[in-house]
């Protein structure tokens, strides 16, 4: 059905792709403007040099933030995926549960950015693909998974940055923790994610939330209730995330998929004939 609607939305857009790649060009360069001017404005005006951390990549929507607009004009068919997938993923799960914006007056700047932002990452990438920018291979939905899992390392090679260099407190509890500065889910499932972080937590095997050795400067020892950071989202994520990227794909590519399982029947019933005869 979702196919089915990209497709008839398709064909008045891929008449005029130099203006629709414009449009989605000034969106998505718009999200990263505003990524960077959130600095001036409550909660982060009063907290320099501290709130330089929000301008980095903290979380995967701080990421998509600053680099869409690079991948949509230079990227490889591999990050467009990562773009398709994770924008419109993202920007769904953060308009549905804005967790980071829960303690903000919905009238500050920053809160207001906040539902842009998110609503640009999840729509330019579904226009890219609508109107002709890109196109979906349902077969290599999976792949995009661990290309998140690669941008869950820059996110916490950008933590370690910044506490090394004191631009956050250098505090290894913070730094460790799941409650604190975790955007990325990296140290363990959002605590007040509901069911989408129990759902996490049951696929998450129990090792992989096991202190393996002591982390006294965190405050963690050997046996504690420790995720290994973002180990522990890859058996999660295969079990949850892909699945949910595969349908996404067949969505988009539903005539590639039509055709597939076209070929694997026939190839089957010729199978079946051979047996019998």
């Amino acid at each position: 059905m979702g196919g089915i609607t990209i497709a008839i939305a398709a064909t008045p857009l891929r008449k005029n792709k130099k203006h629709t790649k414009i449009l989605i060009s000034v969106m998505l360069w718009f999200g990263f403007v505003i990524h960077f001017t959130r600095l001036p404005f409550p909660p982060h005006g009063d907290s320099w040099p501290s709130s330089i951390q929000y301008i980095t990549p903290i979380s995967i929507s701080a990421f998509c933030a600053i680099v869409f607009p690079f991948i949509f004009h230079w990227g490889n068919r591999t990050w467009r995926d990562f773009m398709f997938y994770f924008g419109i993923l993202g920007g769904i799960i953060a308009l549905v549960m804005p967790i980071a914006a829960l303690d903000r007056p919905w009238y500050q700047f920053d809160a207001i950015r906040f539902f842009i932002q998110h609503g640009i990452n999840g729509f330019a990438p579904l226009l890219m693909v609508i109107c002709g920018h890109h196109r979906i291979n349902w077969r290599w939905a999976w792949v995009s998974f661990f290309v998140l899992l690669f941008v869950l390392g820059i996110i916490l090679v950008n933590e370690i940055l910044l506490t090394a260099m004191g631009v956050v407190e250098q505090d290894m509890q913070q730094l460790l923790s799941a409650e604190r500065r975790n955007g990325a889910m990296i140290m363990g499932p959002e605590p007040r994610g509901g069911l989408g972080s129990d759902l996490f937590n049951f696929f998450c095997p129990p090792w992989f939330q096991t202190a393996l050795f002591d982390i006294p400067g965190a405050g963690v020892y050997r046996g504690d209730q420790f995720y290994w950071p973002i180990i522990w989202v890859v058996v999660p994520g295969i079990a949850l995330i892909v699945p949910i990227c595969i349908m996404m794909g067949i969505m988009a590519d539903h005539k590639r998929f039509g055709r597939d399982i076209k070929y694997v029947f026939r190839r089957r019933s010729r199978k079946l004939c051979r047996i019998k005869h």
